[in-house]
């Protein structure tokens, strides 16, 4: 189980010292995980590696969650549209095509959608 922040992974590394012995609790906190988790456990989540985790984990509130629903729902109707759009201009549907066809087709509305979380 790696650690799913750099403060998760700290605070996991002072459980692993403390129950290691090296180290005494230096908070209540500390002790309390010490004491209800399983050694492998902590050592699993204090030998995280720091690379890409942010500070601490983000928490989405109901407010944004909204947003991005709302967000993703407006790019999955445009997507929708564009397609329906490159379709009408194939002349022909999915099914009428060749393999060869819809290989060159998807290839060309692929390569033509620029989505906002695509990194082109």
């Amino acid at each position: 189980m790696p650690a799913q922040s750099k403060a998760q992974q700290r605070f996991m590394g002072m459980v692993h010292a403390v129950q290691k012995g090296d180290m005494e609790a230096p908070s209540k906190e500390v002790e309390k995980a010490a004491d209800s988790i399983k050694k492998s456990d902590a050592k699993d989540f204090a030998s995280t590696k720091h690379k890409g985790l942010p500070m601490k984990k983000e928490t989405i509130t109901r407010t944004r969650l909204k947003e991005l629903v709302k967000e993703v729902m407006k790019e999955e109707s445009e997507y929708q549209a564009f397609f329906k759009k490159a379709l009408e201009k194939a002349g022909k549907s999915i099914s009428q095509m060749s393999d060869d066809e819809k290989k060159e087709f998807f290839n060309k509305v692929d390569s033509a959608w620029n989505s906002k979380g695509e990194k082109k």
